[in-house]
């Protein structure tokens, strides 16, 4: 539809004109187009079954029908336990997110990217907004989500969250023909809002919002349903503020825009801006130093690269602006014709904010039920409403059955008895009542009695509904019809899960579809350096620091880590990550693994229920490092011993040596001691054989001497 086609809105109560602002009136126009006689139709079908699923299950007319006939008008509920059963199920657990990068460059990134789409959850409370769509998928027909930003968040740095919507207040093309609604020419959210909220909404647009005109209608049917439980659903509440009342509208469309897209070959990363942000991104200015190119008002990436020069460089530091840096083909850019969402909200005919968001997604994310290629599907509880009819019937007939036998009737012949006595005797264990037998005798007609194969029909009508929602009695915990052996047991519950598992996949697709579209809204609203902190269910807190500058410990450049603003990622929620888990047989599975040796008994701890997780695990690494210590002590100290056993040996092998080498020594003296005293005495020896010798010559000298005396003589 084409602007011009839209002049003006006509009011459906008063049939003027309204005048006010083009885009408003169109929001308001479409609103009227969408909110068609095949969406009143559907609207009023979800609100009779969320009525039907609240006990509202009788109409007035119906009850007074079944009081008149004296029957008891009592509503046996089994589709608000099956849609709780339900709820339970597909929320027992976080959902669990798997990311993977397009890119080489992105992969190293993609757990940051599950941290950052974990800790949205949280801060959204997601399992209560998860549980209320699970809800509205059940009794509503669709559950609705919207991914928004919420810049009052987290003291002011804001955030990217997500929340719920009530199906009755999505408004959605009826052209569309796909179970995501993303070829739809626009999505609409109407809300009723008092002047208050609406301000309290949006403060800043307080002028806009008193001018708007009032032309207030309910958008919730209203059903001629009756409970007596007094409950009040949205669009029942009267009230004298009601004049106050205004319709806000945020509308989402797609539109093609032409945007810059830009690569910074000193960071690698990209960005997409529109001229005017583009123009205001080429006058920032940039210091650069050799290769290293910085924000001038980045201190951070300053107070870096101060720490990685020496003083005498300072002087190479250059001012440059992002002018220069895209003449020098340091800066690319490339104009693109791409679709990104438009955001219109309005209040009556006030236009309060148009913006194109930088998401080429809806934010708004469905998980249709029973879906018949209409924005108009069916719920659970529609299907199983006539069964939980049949059940109310048959019980209401129940109680008749079994007032009428507990107040047997008595006919009595005319004449026969006094009535007034009759009356108050007959209910009494021992009243005797006189009674004339010529007028006939009294007599008490027996009700029929009840086949026995009727009261079978009940159970067999509540597993009808429980297998309509696709959770048998075994997923309850009723064992009545369970195997005998435990595996047995097991093999069921695990078939029993295969259709809640089909539905579970619509919730998984709609969740991995705000996971896309929000950790788009994440890489253009988180630009500064923070630290993001989750609390785990063990106590512990895990943390992440993104945007923050350092220096690459391989390359030595300075870069930006954890950078939000660049990477493409294909997100999904794992396939039954929220559903309950059976803690034994996994217990016993993981086992069984790691008596194999698959895996480590770390593998198996982090499977397990236990509160400290991670308290045992680093208990565990602690006595683990115990042992390896006190192991390696041990074969120190059996070495030393070894070493010691030797050394003694040696030691003794060497006294005995010394022993063996002094008694050579004391030998070697003895033996020249011996030497010299034998060379003394054959010294003296020789000296005695010398004066022996000398004796004996001197003697035979004098004895011929004497001979030659004598002979002279």
């Amino acid at each position: 539809m084409s602007d011009s086609q839209i002049n003006m809105t006509i009011d459906p109560k008063t049939g003027a004109p309204i005048t006010g602002d083009l885009l408003a009136l169109q929001s308001r126009e479409l609103y009227n187009r969408y909110n068609n006689s095949a969406r009143q139709d559907w609207a009023s079908n979800v609100r009779e079954d969320e009525q039907f699923r609240f006990n509202k299950q009788f109409t007035r007319k119906q009850k007074q029908t079944i009081e008149q006939r004296g029957h008891s008008a009592v509503v046996i509920n089994q589709i608000d336990p099956a849609v709780e059963a339900t709820k339970a199920l597909m929320t027992a657990r976080k959902p669990g997110w798997s990311c993977v990068g397009r890119e080489d460059t992105d992969v190293k990134s993609a757990k940051m990217v599950e941290f950052m789409l974990e800790h949205m959850y949280d801060t959204s409370n997601g399992r209560m907004v998860v549980g209320n769509g699970v809800e509205d998928y059940s009794d509503k027909s669709m559950a609705a989500f919207l991914a928004y930003y919420d810049k009052n968040a987290s003291y002011g740095k804001g955030r990217v969250m997500f929340t719920d919507i009530d199906p009755l207040e999505l408004f959605i093309d009826p052209s569309t023909k796909r179970r995501d609604i993303e070829d739809a020419e626009n999505i609409l959210i109407v809300r009723e809002m008092t002047l208050a909220q609406a301000i309290r909404y949006m403060p800043d647009k307080k002028a806009q919002i008193l001018k708007s005109s009032s032309s207030y209608e309910n958008i919730y049917p209203l059903p001629d349903l009756e409970s007596d439980e007094g409950l009040t659903f949205p669009g029942e509440i009267d009230g004298d503020y009601l004049d106050e009342k205004r319709l806000m509208i945020e509308r989402y469309t797609k539109k093609q825009v032409r945007l810059i897209r830009v690569l910074e070959q000193f960071t690698n990363s990209e960005y997409a801006f529109t001229e005017d942000e583009y123009q205001e991104y080429l006058s920032k200015t940039y210091l650069r130093f050799q290769n290293i190119v910085i924000e001038a008002d980045d201190a951070e990436g300053m107070q870096l690269l101060m720490s990685q020069i020496d003083p005498a460089q300072l002087e190479e530091i250059e001012q440059v602006s992002g002018q220069m840096l895209a003449e020098e083909g340091l800066i690319q850019s490339k104009p693109v014709e791409i679709y990104r969402v438009c955001r219109y909200i309005s209040i009556e005919d006030q236009l309060l904010v148009e913006e194109i968001m930088g998401v080429d997604e809806y934010p708004v994310k469905v998980a249709m039920n029973k879906w018949n290629r209409t924005p108009y599907p069916s719920s659970d509880v529609r299907f199983a409403k006539g069964i939980n009819q049949y059940i109310n019937k048959f019980n209401s007939l129940l109680i008749a059955h079994t007032t009428r036998s507990t107040n047997i009737p008595l006919l009595i012949p005319r004449g026969s008895a006094d009535i007034k006595v009759v009356r108050e005797e007959w209910h009494k264990p021992d009243a005797v009542i006189d009674f004339n037998p010529e007028f006939g005798t009294p007599f008490t007609p027996s009700p029929t009695p009840i086949a026995s194969e009727a009261f079978t029909m009940i159970d067999r009508w509540k597993k009808d509904i429980q297998y309509q929602f696709g959770i048998p009695e075994l997923m309850h915990g009723f064992s009545e019809d369970s195997p005998a052996t435990f595996r047995g047991t097991m093999a069921m519950e695990e078939y029993g899960q295969r259709k809640i598992k089909s539905k579970l996949r619509d919730i998984e697709d709609a969740l991995a579809g705000i996971g896309r579209v929000a950790f788009k809204m994440m890489q253009q609203y988180y630009t500064q350096d923070e630290v993001v902190r989750i609390m785990q269910p063990s106590g512990q807190v895990s943390e992440m620091r993104i945007n923050y500058m350092g220096v690459d410990d391989f390359s030595g450049e300075i870069k930006k880590f954890n950078d939000m603003s660049i990477g493409e990622y294909d997100i999904r929620v794992l396939a039954g990550s929220t559903l309950p888990s059976n803690r034994w047989a996994q217990f016993d599975y993981y086992m069984q693994l790691a008596d194999r040796g698959y895996i480590d008994q770390v593998e198996v701890l982090k499977k397990t229920e236990l509160v400290d997780v991670d308290g045992v695990l680093k208990r565990m690494s602690y006595i683990k490092q115990l042992e390896e210590a006190l192991q390696k002590q041990e074969e120190e100290i059996k070495k030393l011993s070894g070493d010691l056993q030797t050394a003694e040996r040696e030691s003794l092998h060497d006294r005995k040596r010394v022993e063996v080498e002094k008694f050579k020594s004391s030998l070697k003296g003895i033996e020249s001691e011996t030497r010299a005293a034998s060379s003394v005495f054959e010294s003296r020896l020789g000296d005695e054989l010398g004066n022996i010798r000398r004796i004996g010559q001197e003697n035979k000298s004098v004895a011929e001497k004497s001979k030659r005396t004598k002979e002279r003589r």
